[in-house]
């Protein structure tokens, strides 16, 4: 039941974005600009995606001490691990979808590539697209095996390649900037708190090494 629950929440946001974009229950009724607004949306869920994957991220973090005092825990990290890769791919098509629109409106890819040349914005999204690109490409057992430990810090990649979606967003004319930046903070307080964490915890160790006699 839960797999079945985590995989319907991974296209949820086509009905979220469906609503927005015929305006159900808005006094403004559908956009005047269709292919923008579902350029714009699809843009939303797949940073939303990844700042939800990267939240995920630092839940798992805690797999030992969870585990530890919560043994029952184990299976639920267990799955939540499995589906944080889905979560992944699923944020990357969501932006290949917003990719895809962006070339529609400016009518071909010679023009889509001119709009990005021109538009300091759409150079940070350029950027953040194929960072991501490359996570999602290498999200599978075959390349984890293949790249070994070089695996983990490629998709450590995953934080520059969400806070310059949230740059190239906040960049935007008209960007809801309080909700943005809000949400790239919220994702970066956790991240901080285990870097602080890990270099404490280094330092512990360099310290008690130190303090050994020497042989």
């Amino acid at each position: 039941m839960l797999k079945f629950t985590l995989w319907v929440s991974l296209v949820l946001p086509l009905a979220w974005i469906a609503i927005r974009f015929f305006g159900i229950g808005a006094d403004s009724g559908p956009s005047a600009n269709p292919a923008q607004e579902l350029n714009h949306l699809f843009g939303q869920v797949a940073i939303y995606a990844v700042a939800a994957n990267l939240m995920l991220g630092h839940l798992l973090a805690t797999n030992r001490f969870l585990t530890s005092r919560y043994p029952s825990s184990a299976r639920l990290l267990l799955t939540l691990k499995k589906f944080r890769r889905n979560l992944g791919v699923a944020g990357w098509l969501y932006l290949v979808v917003h990719v895809v629109f962006h070339f529609l409106i400016e009518a071909g890819l010679a023009e889509g590539f001119d709009a990005i040349l021109h538009a300091r914005y759409l150079w940070v999204g350029a950027a953040a697209a194929v960072f991501l690109s490359s996570l999602a490409v290498t999200s599978n057992n075959f390349s984890q095996r293949k790249l070994g430990r070089k695996w983990t810090q490629l998709h450590r990649l995953v934080y520059l390649a969400f806070f310059l979606a949230v740059a190239h967003t906040l960049m935007i004319e008209k960007a809801d900037i309080p909700h943005f930046a809000t949400l790239g903070i919220a994702t970066a307080l956790p991240y901080g708190f285990r870097l602080a964490f890990w270099a404490l915890k280094r330092r512990k160790a360099t310290d008690a090494r130190r303090q050994l006699p020497p042989n």
